[in-house]
């Protein structure tokens, strides 16, 4: 039963042509959209909001998020323009 499973995992997503549907092609767009930083950013955006909030926890890792995204944007910044 596994070793059909695995053969469904293997073939099944190139039988179902889902490799070359307007699907892939949609997540490829997505995934490459401002070099790839679109989605870091979205992912990061609830966490952010969240920080602002009244009544919050934890403030350094508010803090800490803050920081470390500033530098994932910085470098991703010195890379792109440099």
């Amino acid at each position: 039963m596994i070793a059909l499973l695995g053969i469904a995992a293997h073939f099944g997503p190139a039988v179902l042509n889902l490799y070359t549907g307007p699907l892939p092609q949609y997540a490829s767009l997505v995934t490459k959209y401002h070099g790839g930083m679109a989605l870091p950013l979205a992912a990061s955006l609830p966490m952010l909001v969240s920080a602002f909030l009244p009544g919050r926890a934890w403030k350094w890792l508010d803090l800490a998020h803050m920081c470390l995204i500033a530098a994932l944007v910085g470098l991703w910044g010195w890379t792109r323009y440099f």
